[in-house]
């Protein structure tokens, strides 16, 4: 056997880092912008759990394991990358509100890029796409309506 012969299961969430105060939902490049984001605000004693969705295909969501962070923290924020025309985080905030409304909190906060083509430029791509700073404010936002 190969070390090759490994799949990570279509429709099954990970929890990256665990917390208590809120449940950040993300996927693919957000991951470690998103752990970044939180190991900083761990700094403040804010205590970030992070799900990396792996699956964003909308039927196949981990809402299992969203739902259980989401008990635990009643805070729920979503970052990604694409535009916001194109963004599926606010489809996932409608079903979780759905699902989960008993426990919310606050609000579901959603973080996209903006909604434009997305530039060539390494520079203007930066200035498009969510970065630490962002999530963190997001986070810290939504963080509010718990503490």
């Amino acid at each position: 056997k190969n070390n090759f012969d490994f799949f990570i299961p279509f429709g099954k969430a990970n929890v990256t880092r665990s917390g208590n105060d809120v449940t950040v939902l993300c996927y693919s490049s957000t991951v470690s912008l998103v752990t970044e984001a939180a190991k900083e605000l761990a700094k403040q004693n804010l205590d970030v759990e992070v799900i990396d969705l792996r699956t964003i295909s909308l039927p196949d969501i981990d809402y299992e394991t969203i739902g259980v962070s989401m008990r635990k923290t009643n805070i729920i924020v979503i970052v990604e990358q694409a535009q916001a025309s194109c963004a599926i985080g606010p489809k996932i905030a409608h079903e979780c509100q759905k699902r989960f409304f008993d426990y919310l909190d606050g609000p579901i906060v959603t973080v996209s890029g903006l909604d434009i083509p997305l530039p060539v430029s390494q520079k203007l791509e930066a200035a498009a796409v969510p970065n630490v700073e962002q999530a963190k404010e997001a986070i810290y936002h939504a963080a509010k309506f718990k503490l």
